[in-house]
Parts: C-alpha cells; sequence; structure tokens
C-alpha cells in the first residue's frame, strides 16, 4: 500500500499505511494498493465509508471503461494499455479508481509503471502542488494515453463505408531499417465509435526504409 496525504495545513507526506490518518483533517488521501485482498478491500470501505459495490468489487480485465456512480463517490475502470515485446501484442489491464471528495483510491492487479512514477516525483517534492483528488486522476488517464498516442490523426468514416486513407507522422531522427540494424517501430490503431468509446486496437510491427 502507498499512501499521499495532504493535511489541512497543506503539508503533504508519504506513508505506506492509512495509521494515524484521518480523512476529515486531510485535503487529500490518496491509497494506492496493488492486488488487495477481499479483507484490505473491507477495510478501505469501512476507512472511507464506500459503497460495498465500489470497493468490494473482484479486480477483473474489463473489456471497456466505465463509470459508476454511489453516494459521495464514483467508481471509474480505465484501461492501460501494455505492450507485450515477446509476444508482439497488446495488453490490457485494468485499474479500478474511486473518487471522493477528498480521496482517491487506485487498485490494480498488475503493476502500474505510470503510478510509481507519480509516487517517485512526489517524494521528490518539497509542498504540495496539488490536493484535489480529482487531479491525481486525470493526471493518471493523461499520462497513459499521451504515452501511446503522442500524435493523434483523426479519421472519420461513416458506418458501413469504406475509404483509403493516407498519413503521416514526421519522426525525428528515425532509426532506419536495415540488415545490419533491423529496428522496428510499432504502429498501434485504433478504431472509435461515434461516441468516441474504443473498439479495438491493432498493433504492428513497421520499418522505415532509407531512400
Amino acid at each position: 500500500m502507498k499512501v499521499y496525504v495532504v493535511d489541512e495545513q497543506g503539508a503533504q507526506r508519504l506513508a505506506e499505511s492509512l495509521d494515524g490518518v484521518d480523512p476529515a483533517e486531510c485535503k487529500l488521501v490518496w491509497v494506492d494498493v496493488k492486488d488487495p485482498s477481499l479483507e484490505e478491500r473491507k477495510y478501505l470501505r469501512d476507512f472511507f465509508d464506500l459503497h460495498p459495490l465500489a470497493a468490494e468489487a473482484p479486480l477483473e480485465t474489463e473489456t471497456v471503461p466505465r463509470v459508476t456512480e454511489f453516494n459521495g463517490h464514483i467508481l471509474a475502470i480505465w484501461n492501460m494499455l501494455r505492450d507485450v515485446r515477446e509476444t508482439e501484442k497488446l495488453e490490457v489491464t485494468s485499474l479500478y479508481m474511486i473518487l471522493g471528495d477528498n480521496f482517491l483510491i487506485s487498485a490494480h492487479v498488475e503493476d502500474i509503471r505510470e503510478i510509481d512514477t507519480m509516487f517517485k516525483k512526489l517524494r521528490g517534492e518539497t509542498e504540495a502542488r496539488h490536493d484535489h483528488p480529482a487531479f491525481f486522476l486525470y493526471t493518471i488517464m493523461n499520462i497513459s494515453t499521451e504515452e501511446w498516442f503522442p500524435m493523434v490523426e483523426g479519421l472519420k468514416i461513416a458506418p458501413g463505408a469504406e475509404a483509403e486513407v493516407s498519413a503521416f507522422w514526421p519522426v525525428e531522427r528515425p532509426a532506419r531499417w536495415s540488415a545490419e540494424t533491423p529496428h522496428l517501430y510499432r504502429l498501434v490503431l485504433e478504431l472509435r465509435d461515434g461516441a468516441d468509446v474504443s473498439l479495438a486496437f491493432q498493433a504492428s510491427a513497421v520499418h522505415l526504409i532509407p531512400k
């Protein structure tokens, strides 16, 4: 368990448990847990007065992200992309986040390096720059998206229609393919519906050949 706390005076601290933490006396309490047991989830339920359906939901991989609203908090399930280079496949692991007025709980089965990076940065700060849990929820989502889609090319095709599309992206200092240095890039295509909900991903290995 990793805990980040900002008290009413704006002082911050990192901890490995909720011992001595009173949410009523804090501007922000962020708890990150990896593969929590049912007992740990019940402990968080009682500590933050969570709805049982939010606190005790099994941490399974969801097919699409979703948000469920409860009294005083929401449950947001966000899919994190993972590039498995051994199999050259793009896989998904789900991140469960419970957002309240002054708290955020993030729970996951696998390591989430985006969250690990955020805690490392918080450890190096001398004062709290942000104390609203929604900022941290947004940052997690934004970092995970920007890592995979630093450039976005929107191509809209009507349902049932066919189209041939050419797209061009600049590559700074490209590593070109050759027999001596067979460097490959990974191209990821995402299919979304009219509501901008992600439906599918397709990853391919591509190479750049010098002219």
